[in-house]
């Protein structure tokens, strides 16, 4: 999953997008110490829960995966993991035509 998600982040690079992971309870140590064997290029965000809770007022299920636009809105939700090769079909017919979109 990361490494498709990964290519999303060199995909769109040098655009104005900006691409967080949000971590609901884990602390800077141990995205730091999974960091070390998984790279996720995504900015992260230890114990971010509230923020998903109070800024975009989400409550599914997780891991999830947001297109969030300007205002803060999540114009798109992705559930659970899936494996590698759904995950590739769901960013290229879904998630990268929404990032284009957005940044119209």
């Amino acid at each position: 999953m990361f490494d498709q998600l990964n290519r999303v982040v060199k995909k769109f690079k040098d655009m104005d997008v900006n691409f967080l992971a949000i971590n609901l309870q884990d602390s800077k140590a141990e995205i730091i110490k999974f960091l070390n064997t998984s790279p996720f290029y995504f900015d992260q965000i230890a114990d971010g829960g509230i923020i998903i809770h109070n800024s975009f007022f989400y409550n599914g299920s997780y891991p999830a995966t947001f297109v969030i636009d300007q205002n803060l809105r999540i114009i798109k939700a992705f559930n659970g993991w899936s494996p590698d090769e759904s995950i590739k079909n769901n960013i290229d017919k879904i998630l990268i035509p929404l990032i284009k979109r957005a940044l119209l």
